[in-house]
């Protein structure tokens, strides 16, 4: 069995089974969707490298409605934002269709905003906004942004009672 760290946990009927945990991104698809993608998606640590792994996820929002997410695969970051056609990380985002399920959708215009799941921590990170001329919704269209990042807000100073060693930027 694999858990939602990713690694192999014993049968679940086991005390010494994890628990599996995904993140609490939940949506229903609507009649509008809109496929988003990005270049490169990362998680920076303090050091400045890639944290990101196939346990981690990223949802999308319309304030704090999620409106779309998917995880991450062996292949997030090997997409060519000039060719969509053959790119592994499209996420499809949904807009306001007028049903009930669709309440508070994005609606066209509207710029939806994007957290990482860390799976290894269960932690949400919010994202810097993807630098990108597409990323208005609007239904049955496509968006390429080159990189989708986060930093890991907290105090970085080993020194203090509130130090945290996730931390990548200090939140002071």
């Amino acid at each position: 069995y694999i858990d939602g760290l990713g690694g192999v946990s014993p049968p679940s009927n086991t005390a010494e089974a994890r628990p599996i945990v995904f993140p609490d991104f939940e949506y229903t698809p609507s009649t509008l969707p809109m496929a988003y993608s990005f270049g490169s998606i990362e998680l920076l640590d303090l050091a400045g490298e890639n944290i990101i792994t196939t346990d981690d996820w990223v949802g999308a929002f319309n304030g704090d409605q999620c409106v779309g997410f998917m995880q991450i695969n062996e292949n997030t970051g090997a997409c060519d934002c000039n060719d969509l056609e053959d790119c592994a990380t499209i996420m499809y985002l949904y807009g306001d269709d007028g049903s009930e399920s669709s309440a508070g959708y994005l609606n066209s215009g509207d710029i939806p905003t994007f957290k990482i799941w860390d799976g290894s921590t269960n932690n949400y990170y919010g994202t810097d906004s993807p630098e990108s001329d597409c990323l208005a919704f609007e239904d049955e269209e496509a968006c390429c942004s080159d990189m989708l990042a986060a930093d890991i807000f907290g105090c970085t100073n080993p020194e203090s009672c509130t130090y945290d060693s996730d931390a990548t930027v200090d939140d002071e």
